[in-house]
C-alpha cells in the first residue's frame, strides 16, 4: 500500500516529501506526527498535507482538493468512516504543538478532537474508509474504489502471509482473489 500511496501523491502534481520512520522522533504516535509537521515547516513549507498509507480509495484529486482547501481554512481533514482521519492538511500558522500533542491519536475520537483543535477554522473532504483491521482490509478488497492492481498486490501478500484457511473459510475473500487472478499476465521468461 505504500507504493500505491506514493504513486497517488506523485500523480497529484503537488510536491511530495516522505518522512521515513528513521526521520521520525518521539515515543508516541502524536509526538512522531508532530515532529513530521515540524520537520517540514522547518524547511520553509507554509502548508503540509499528511497522508498515511492505509487509505486505498485515496485519489490524486483528493490531494489537490486538500491543497485548494488550505486557501480558505487553516486545516483540512479527510474524515475516515471509523472516526479517524485519512488526511490532515495544515497551514503553518494553524499549528500549535502543545494542543496537537493532546489529541487522542489512533482512536475513534480523533476527528472530533481535530475539530476542537481547529476551533472552527477547518474544511472537510469526502469521507473514505481506511484500513485499520483485517475486516477493513477485506472491505477494501471488496470495494469498487480500490484500484485493481492494489487488490492483486494485497491478495498476493495475504496469500503468502496468512494461512490458506482464510481463503477457504471466507467465500468473499476467495471470490475477490479468483477475480484478480484472471487479470494477471503470463509469466515472463528470460533466456539463459
Amino acid at each position: 500500500m505504500i507504493r500505491q500511496t506514493r504513486r497517488v501523491a506523485r500523480r497529484s502534481g503537488l510536491p511530495v516529501y516522505f518522512v521515513s520512520e528513521k526521520q521520525q522522533r518521539g515515543d508516541t504516535f502524536g509526538e512522531r506526527f508532530a515532529h513530521a509537521f515540524e520537520l517540514l515547516f522547518g524547511q520553509g513549507l507554509e502548508r503540509v498535507i499528511a497522508i498515511g498509507n492505509d487509505c486505498p480509495a485515496l485519489r490524486p484529486d483528493d490531494l489537490v482538493e486538500a491543497a485548494n482547501s488550505l486557501d480558505a481554512a487553516g486545516l483540512v481533514f479527510g474524515p475516515a468512516v471509523d472516526g479517524g482521519a485519512y488526511l490532515i492538511g495544515m497551514r503553518r500558522e494553524a499549528y500549535d504543538r502543545e494542543a496537537f500533542l493532546h489529541i487522542d491519536w489512533q482512536t475513534p475520537a480523533v476527528l472530533q478532537e481535530l475539530e476542537d483543535y481547529a476551533a472552527g477554522d477547518y474544511l472537510y473532504l469526502g469521507e473514505k474508509s481506511d484500513v485499520d483491521s483485517p475486516a477493513d482490509l477485506l472491505r477494501a478488497l471488496r470495494g469498487s474504489r480500490t484500484p485493481t492492481l492494489l487488490k492483486i498486490r494485497l491478495l498476493v501478500f495475504l496469500k503468502r502471509h496468512i494461512p490458506t484457511v482464510l481463503f477457504r473459510t471466507d467465500p468473499a475473500a476467495a471470490a475477490v482473489f479468483m477475480d484478480c487472478r484472471a487479470l494477471r499476465g503470463p509469466p515472463v521468461l528470460e533466456r539463459v
